[in-house]
């Protein structure tokens, strides 16, 4: 009953909520509540998951466009200060620079989390109704909604490129 009066406060019809309801998935509750304050202008509202989780929470969500060009920002950022602090000779301990530049970014996507979310799902709800115009609920379920493989995908490349690397250092000290 108080689902209906918050939905009744910002004049959204019914068909919408099912759809943003078929595609989010889990905690589906929670993002119809953020999306539609999206829809009347904040943009900001703090993620906790976004916050803490990042790159992982946006693979999870299945946002896998926002997650590269989230993990593109921050090594191309990390590169440009790298190449900035040996020009300028400023010396900054890796380990601070780095949580600081975590926290920075941890902080954004913190804040744009469900913006994000929102104005991806739009996109991905338009493409599907269209392309699947009699049958798309189904659709909305299988591209949406959650899923940890790309984070064991991302979990499993990071590790073996780890071990590669220890693999070639141990070459080159022979």
């Amino acid at each position: 009953m108080q689902h209906r009066r918050i939905l009744d406060h910002f004049d959204v019809k019914d068909e919408l909520i099912e759809d943003w309801r078929l595609y989010i998935g889990p905690k589906s509750d929670y993002y119809i509540k953020e999306w539609l304050k999206v829809r009347t202008g904040h943009i900001f509202s703090f993620n906790v998951s976004a916050f803490f989780f990042g790159i992982f929470w946006l693979l999870y969500r299945k946002m896998y466009q926002p997650a590269v060009l989230y993990l593109s920002i921050f090594f191309a950022e990390g590169f440009i200060e790298t190449v900035f602090f040996n020009y300028q000779r400023i010396y900054i301990h890796p380990l601070y620079w780095n949580i600081g530049r975590l926290l920075v970014f941890s902080m954004l996507l913190g804040l744009l989390g469900n913006w994000i979310f929102y104005n991806y799902s739009q996109v991905q709800i338009t493409m599907i109704k269209e392309r699947f115009p009699k049958n798309y609920q189904p659709k909305l379920s299988s591209k949406g909604g959650t899923s940890f493989m790309p984070i064991l995908g991302l979990i499993s490349f990071v590790f073996l490129s780890y071990l590669l690397q220890l693999y070639l250092l141990h070459f080159q000290m022979r």
